[in-house]
């Protein structure tokens, strides 16, 4: 078993050249058999549909030739990092969906910026995507997207699902599940008694998520220092600047994410 990696401070990242290309393009990061795994302050960028969908980041447990059933993917911390021009960002699989394998756990995306998940890239502008597993947490990220999901699931329900502290945007269903209505629908299907509080649902609607979550009209009242500039981090008027359940702004901290990270 694969045990205590660190992913720190790294460029990741795929030249634009190969996607006009006859190359297979895949994901930027995998892991298929894993645990203790910590992905700190890298650029991860540039991933698009080709050989898969264009999910930048992949946790997805593989028993690859069926001799191997202790297989998972458990125990993994994803902080400080900018993921950017991507078709999708997180792909999680809670179990080999082909051989025998344990099931995904402990999955903790915290503190990171996520820009230009876009649907340019070809795929569905998803920033997380859920197929069963336990316990994960999605936290103090910034999410720019133009996918008509931010959270999609599908397959199995997950226990223990932790939703916090987000900046997304609503576009057309910021949760979203297969076969289920957006929103408190999803929830209820696919993260029953999960924690959903202090986000902040851009053109979202409180009829459609559970209390304690913020719905401003436009990104202009979530009072960003400077979009355009690159700077996510909230002006200190902001209405969001410290609402988070720990008292802090709510997103991410890009003040600890320009510390580590390569050529932001």
């Amino acid at each position: 078993m694969p045990s205590d990696i660190l992913i720190r401070q790294n460029y990741v990242t795929k030249p634009l050249a190969w996607r006009s290309q006859a190359w297979t393009v895949k994901n930027l990061i995998e892991l298929k058999n894993a645990q203790r795994v910590t992905i700190d302050g890298n650029t991860i960028e540039n991933c698009w549909a080709a050989g898969q969908q264009g999910f930048a980041v992949m946790f997805t447990p593989r028993n690859q030739d069926g001799t191997a059933p202790w297989t998972i993917v458990q125990q993994v911390l994803v902080t400080n990092n900018v993921i950017r021009h991507v078709a999708s960002a997180f792909d999680i699989l809670g179990v080999d969906d082909v051989s025998t394998s344990r099931v995904t756990n402990d999955i903790t995306i915290r503190n990171n910026l996520l820009l230009d998940i876009n649907t340019s890239w070809g795929g569905q502008g998803r920033t997380l995507l859920t197929l069963g597993g336990s316990n994960i947490t999605f936290d103090h990220n910034t999410v720019f997207t133009d996918g008509t999901s931010v959270v999609y699931a599908d397959v199995a329900a997950i226990a223990g699902f932790t939703f916090t502290n987000n900046i997304v945007p609503d576009n057309l269903w910021a949760i979203m599940g297969g076969g289920a209505a957006p929103g408190n629908g999803t929830i209820a299907m696919y993260y029953p008694g999960g924690t959903f509080r202090r986000n902040v649902f851009i053109g979202g609607s409180a009829a459609t998520y559970p209390a304690d979550n913020y719905y401003p009209p436009d990104i202009s009242v979530v009072q960003f220092r400077n979009v355009s500039g690159g700077d996510y981090s909230l002006i200190p008027g902001s209405p969001y600047a410290a609402a988070a359940t720990d008292g802090t702004a709510i997103g991410a901290n890009q003040s600890s994410i320009d510390a580590l990270v390569p050529l932001r």
